[in-house]
């Protein structure tokens, strides 16, 4: 008997049917998720994801499938064993959505709710409180879905068979772990003074072994507030479904109702008015006495213009501290990538939940004492299992825990190191060989009208070799002015957290580079493509220079730097001052410096290594402030003189009209110099757009020893494409930019650089302003620019086209 009831039991389990689809909105296209789906015989029912998929299993072949959802007719279709699946279900809204009833303003029942609920936003809102705290409980998790039979079977992904073997079936969609994090923190927020704190007490990161990575799992890295107006997700701006002029962008409808012991709750469906606009469908409950949320679930609008993302779901859950204030105790984001080719689909999952909530405490304030925004516990990767078992607010599921245990096993893999060497080397452009790191590649070839062809090879020590001593140096050669150069330093990490170096480096080369990690500088491969067919003006410079720099906070920190440096010009110049003594014709300038930096940056974040950092950007303005003083005499110096410069930089998002960003600089120069030695404006000699100098104007053109100058950089997001159908779908951006130099130069200064072909942008400033598309394919930027004076100058471009390359959302 058990054997038979055995064998049937397999029997049935066998015979299971299996029911597939998606549910749209006929009027539009969308999908819809939260949809009810259920077979009438078997009565099995299930809810529509958030891409509008179901997966259902009966024994039954034939059935009626039964979908409904609130604001939509329902329907009933047949299923029989000819039926081919998945199936594509369209609903069509209820007379109540298309027939809209006309009222009088102030009478929609809908209207008046939603009033209160923007009346009430001031007391319901955190921001608004005067402090509080919680632990946050942060897990985040990427996946890879549906990896097609074609990307699995690739030769380059034969070694990782055992990963596809483990994959999980959901909803009917394969899903692959890809990453899995976990962090516990404790946050603070006060208003007056306004600060927030995060102090992130463990952290679990499958594969990372950077404990900087940390602050970009914690609570504060993306944190979703649905009482502000605006939502930034991605850098891209989103209007929030209770934004105060949430009537102008949504439709709202009050669907349902539930009454419990203390009050009334209703719940509110949103769609937006416009599509094509940066909003979310869903729905809310809403409290009737408070008028505070309780539960919020929404999707990102199908028209909505993010790159790269195919859907974004957020449901969030808000309970009552003791009985008064509404505070949130679970926060969902379910993030959809979308990967060209179809091979497979990304999908980011983040999942957070709060305790222990205080509100209004006055013991908060003594948490800010040290003035840190994130602080890292010591040994934030280093809890044990035993801890983590007793601290996650939920438990892992029996996917996650093989997450952690399949990435192990894949990190230990021989061709997953040899992948990660592979495009470790194409993003840095370093081969780690040992002790030692060979590169950068991009610089080991170059060509330009001074040294002919460039040739380049470069060293530094590794990780292996040193985690507080890196050493580095190149050599370089060039066949035309067949001179050899060189360059050579060290850093070494005095303390990491805070950041304390001391440094010293030693070059014999032109001054190539450039001041920012994301800019096309001179001495690569790319710029040789990019440069303009005019002759090239450097200087050739011999350095010595030591460094102190000292991190008192994340924010703030300080530099001492001592150089001694020559410059020769690679052109004629000369320099006549009233003293004969200081007369020079195409000869070194000599200058010892020492300067003094201060750097205010509140609230950056880095992504950080061992040795090197990356700035992730801040919320507020970034500051720096530079003394430099020179002194004659001391190691054949030449000049006696004393510099300020003062620097500002800053992103203003300005929600429905885009993102503002500028750059406002100020400069001194006390003392009698020869120009190259002088503030010199930063030109750009190359067909690629840059951010960080004047695009119409030639290096060395422009010089003064005292200058403002700002550039800014507008971007206005789909406007105006967004009007227009056919650009619509092309998701282009528009961006336009203007800057300006306005300076001057002593009597002294004058005459003592009378004889160079040198301008002082005095009487008139110099001016440039452009328009440009960018999110062209996704990557690409076009700027078109117009010099507005000092248009007749020699080789002055007058107008000019850029091209530049941005990859964001």
């Amino acid at each position: 008997m058990v054997v038979l009831v055995s064998f049937f039991s397999i029997e049935a389990r066998a015979q299971l049917f299996q029911f597939k689809g998606t549910v749209t909105d006929i009027s539009n296209g969308h999908s819809l998720s939260f949809a009810t789906v259920y077979l009438s015989k078997s009565k099995i029912g299930f809810t529509t994801d958030s891409l509008g998929r179901f997966h259902l299993s009966s024994a039954y072949r034939a059935d009626t499938l039964v979908v409904s959802s609130v604001g939509f007719k329902t329907i009933e279709q047949g299923i029989t064993e000819h039926t081919k699946f998945p199936l594509a279900i369209s609903l069509t809204p209820s007379d109540y959505n298309l027939n809209e009833v006309t009222v009088y303003a102030g009478k929609n029942p809908t209207d008046i709710l939603f009033k209160k609920i923007i009346e009430h936003k001031p007391e319901n809102d955190k921001r608004n409180l005067e402090s509080y705290s919680y632990e946050v409980y942060n897990k985040l998790q990427f996946d890879m879905e549906d990896v097609s039979e074609k990307l699995q079977h690739k030769k380059i992904l034969k070694p990782f068979d055992f990963v596809f073997q483990n994959a999980d079936s959901i909803n009917g969609h394969t899903l692959l772990p890809m990453f899995l994090s976990e962090t516990i923190s404790d946050y603070y927020f006060t208003r007056q003074p306004k600060a927030e704190k995060e102090i992130i007490k463990s952290s679990k990161i499958t594969g990372v072994k950077n404990q900087s990575m940390a602050q970009f799992t914690g609570s504060m890295y993306e944190d979703v507030n649905v009482y502000e107006n605006y939502l930034s997700l991605f850098k891209t701006n989103f209007i929030s479904p209770v934004a105060d002029n949430g009537l102008a962008y949504y439709k709202y409808y009050i669907i349902d109702s539930t009454v419990t012991l203390h009050s009334k709750t209703f719940k509110v469906k949103f769609k937006p008015r416009r599509p094509s606009e940066n909003t979310f469908v869903g729905s809310f409950w809403v409290d009737s006495l408070s008028f505070a949320l309780t539960d919020i679930e929404m999707n990102l609008s199908a028209k909505s213009n993010l790159n790269f993302v195919k859907d974004i779901s957020i449901h969030q859950q808000f309970e009552k501290v003791r009985g008064r204030k509404t505070m949130m105790s679970v926060d969902e984001m379910e993030v959809h990538f979308r990967l060209p080719e179809k091979m497979f689909v990304v999908v980011a999952k983040k999942y957070t939940s709060y305790k222990n909530t205080a509100v209004n405490e006055n013991a908060i304030h003594e948490i800010f004492d040290d003035r840190i925004s994130v602080k890292l516990d010591g040994k934030v990767l280093q809890k044990s299992e035993e801890y983590w078992a007793g601290a996650r607010h939920t438990q892992l599921s029996a996917q996650e825990k093989e997450t952690y245990r399949m990435m192990d096993s894949l990190l230990n893999s021989k061709a997953y190191k040899h992948y990660h060497t592979v495009l470790n080397t194409l993003g840095t452009g370093y081969l780690t060989k040992g002790l030692f790191e060979i590169g950068p590649f991009y610089n080991f070839y170059t060509k330009n009208n001074i040294e002919g062809t460039r040739y380049r090879f470069g060293l530094r020590t590794s990780n292996k070799f040193s985690k507080n001593l890196m050493l580095y140096g190149y050599g370089a050669y060039g066949t035309v002015d067949n001179r050899w150069k060189y360059n050579g330093g060290f850093l070494y990490m005095l303390g990491k957290t805070p950041r304390q170096t001391i440094s010293a480096d030693f070059i014999s080369d032109y001054a190539y580079g450039s001041d920012h990690f994301n800019e096309l500088g001179s001495d690569n491969v790319f710029a040789s493509f990019f440069r303009k067919d005019i002759p090239m003006k450097t200087v050739w410079m011999q350095s010595e220079k030591f460094m102190y720099e000292k991190e008192w906070l994340i924010g703030f920190s300080n530099k001492i730097i001592l150089q001694h440096r020559s410059l020769l010009p690679s052109w004629d110049y000369s320099f006549q001052p009233t003293t004969e003594s200081n007369k020079i014709k195409n000869a070194p300038i000599t200058l010892t410096e020492i300067t003094y930096s201060a750097r205010f940056a509140w609230q950056e974040k880095f992504y950080t290594g061992e040795f090197l950092r990356t700035s992730m950007g801040s919320k507020f303005p970034i500051v720096e402030l530079k003394y430099t003083r020179a002194v004659k005499g001391i190691m054949n110096s030449n000049f006696e003189y004393q510099k300020l410069y003062f620097e500002v930089n800053d992103k203003i998002n300005l929600h429905f009209f885009g993102r503002l960003e500028y750059n406002i600089a100020a400069g001194k120069t006390f003392g009698t110099l020869p120009y190259p030695a002088l503030n010199v404006a930063r030109g750009n000699e190359t067909y690629y757009f840059s951010n960080y100098a004047f695009n119409g104007m030639n290096n060395y053109e422009f010089v003064t020893d005292h200058y403002v100058s700002a550039m800014i950089t507008e971007h206005f997001g789909t406007f105006p494409f967004r009007y227009f159908p056919l650009l619509q779908k092309l998701k282009w951006r528009s961006v336009a930019t203007t800057k300006i130099l306005w300076g001057g130069m002593s009597t002294a200064n004058k005459k003592a650089n009378y004889n160079n072909e040198i301008h002082i942008p005095e009487s008139t400033p110099y001016l440039e302003s452009g328009v440009g598309i960018e999110n062209i394919f996704r990557v690409i930027r076009i700027d078109a620019f117009w010099r507005l004076t000092y248009r007749d100058l020699p080789n002055a471009a007058k107008f000019g086209v850029r091209a530049s390359m941005q990859i964001g959302f």
